[in-house]
């Protein structure tokens, strides 16, 4: 299972522990769904066009390399509306870029973007699987006041199927520890008759938790 978390900025950061390859790294915007990739040229989305692909219109997000550490970083392309998308980060192997060039990340990034930065989300490699049931999913609350404290309050949650409108989830979370914060809550299969799910819990003097994750088929 792969984790990648993000709070409050325009930019993505990775470290890949390899220096000096910024100029064969490349990132691949696309939507919630997955069948729309967004265009550099045109600076908008559009249904996936292999040839727009090798003629470099989807890879022209750049990652820049801090100094020579092996930390890169990309800018989020200003105009993106708010919305769900994922990001993938792609290492150029020849002259132009490939659907086959090996990818940096051990799973597509989820982004939660509000306009003019990423709010708090998690992408995550889940072992669910389309209309079945899925139990006892855990997640954390943290405290509104300072972000850091647990919450143990009454949470509640959303969800979103393959870009719809969010509606309220068939079930309650339950509180598993109240010192550490950590809930869990069982998704229905209908919920999980999905491609791609947007789940996000909120309380009453919490920050709000967001989770992306692609359902297996």
């Amino acid at each position: 299972m792969a984790f990648t978390a993000y709070t409050h900025s325009n930019t993505f950061p990775v470290c890949l522990g390899t220096t000096g390859i910024g100029s064969s790294l490349y990132g691949v915007l696309y939507d919630v769904t997955l069948t729309q990739a967004y265009n550099a040229t045109t600076a908008a989305f559009e249904p996936f066009n292999a040839s727009n692909y090798t003629a470099s219109k989807y890879c022209a997000l750049t990652w820049v390399e801090t100094g020579a550490t092996g930390i890169y970083t990309m800018t989020m392309p200003a105009g993106i509306p708010t919305g769900y998308y994922w990001l993938d980060m792609r290492r150029r192997v020849g002259a132009s870029p490939a659907q086959s060039d090996p990818s940096q990340l051990a799973e597509l990034w989820a982004v939660v973007w509000d306009g003019t930065q990423v709010v708090d989300g998690l992408a995550i490699e889940a072992p669910m699987k389309r209309g079945r049931a899925f139990p006892s999913f855990p997640f954390t609350m943290n405290s509104a006041s300072d972000h850091l404290s647990a919450f143990a309050g009454a949470v509640t949650g959303l969800i979103s199927r393959d870009g719809g409108a969010p509606v309220a989830l068939t079930n309650t979370p339950s509180l598993v520890s109240a010192s550490e914060g950590i809930y869990k809550i069982d998704f229905t299969a209908s919920e999980m008759d999905a491609t791609s799910v947007v789940v996000i819990f909120s309380g009453t003097g919490a920050d709000d938790n967001r989770f992306l994750f692609t359902v297996q088929q």
